[in-house]
């Protein structure tokens, strides 16, 4: 028998508050979790390890990437995190690329600092203060700043790996191939720097617009 608080409405409303939070825990996971760390980390990480497993590769034996198992996988996903985290972190400590840096005004114009505590405290405001669409696109905002800034930093890493490892076949190549493959790859990282900087720029004032934060 159901008691007054076990009102078959009470049980549903039960249910459908559980399914709920289910949803978004697996839809944070997906969208803030996996999909950045695939992108913005894993992919940049791997392209890293790959090129420099290809610069060392005449001094190996056996074929890493031949047979994968389940051990070797997760130790290779393993390493490209930490090699995109340490590219973000080198990156971010030359202002190559700008993922957690804030905007000031300084001589009446805008300029990019590097203040970890204002930047933390404009996040938590927006996310305190703005609708679910809103913070769900300065997520996909974020996604799209840090991988691109970490794939200039990756692209540039591993080209300069390929063409010291393997410069005796690069200038085999007629001279327009290799012209026309340095400029593209050029103008991809300075692309990819560009985007970077601008999405970054956007972001934070999206944020500050919408949670009326004091730009300081």
């Amino acid at each position: 028998a159901l008691t007054l608080c076990e009102s078959p409405y009470n049980i549903c409303r039960k249910d459908y508050n559980m399914d709920k939070m289910s949803n978004d825990i697996f839809s944070n996971l997906y969208n803030h979790f996996i999909l950045r760390d695939l992108f913005a980390k894993i992919t940049p990480g791997f392209i890293l390890l790959f090129s420099f497993y290809c610069s060392i590769s005449k001094y190996i034996t056996n074929n890493v990437f031949t047979d994968i198992t389940l051990f070797k996988a997760i130790i290779i996903l393993a390493l490209s995190w930490i090699i995109g985290i340490s590219l973000q972190s080198f990156g971010e400590f030359t202002t190559i690329i700008t993922i957690n840096h804030y905007i000031a005004k300084i001589d009446n114009k805008e300029k990019r600092i590097k203040n970890i505590d204002n930047w933390i405290s404009l996040k938590n405001h927006f996310l305190n203060n703005a609708s679910a669409e809103k913070i769900k696109f300065v997520e996909r905002m974020t996604l799209i700043k840090e991988a691109s800034g970490i794939f200039a930093i990756s692209l540039f890493v591993s080209s300069s790996l390929i063409i010291a490892s393997y410069y005796n076949v690069i200038f085999c190549i007629d001279c327009i191939t290799k012209v026309l493959i340095f400029i593209i790859t050029i103008i991809i990282i300075i692309s990819l720097l560009r985007m970077n900087y601008v999405v970054w720029k956007y972001e934070i004032k999206y944020m500050i617009k919408f949670s009326n934060y004091p730009l300081c």
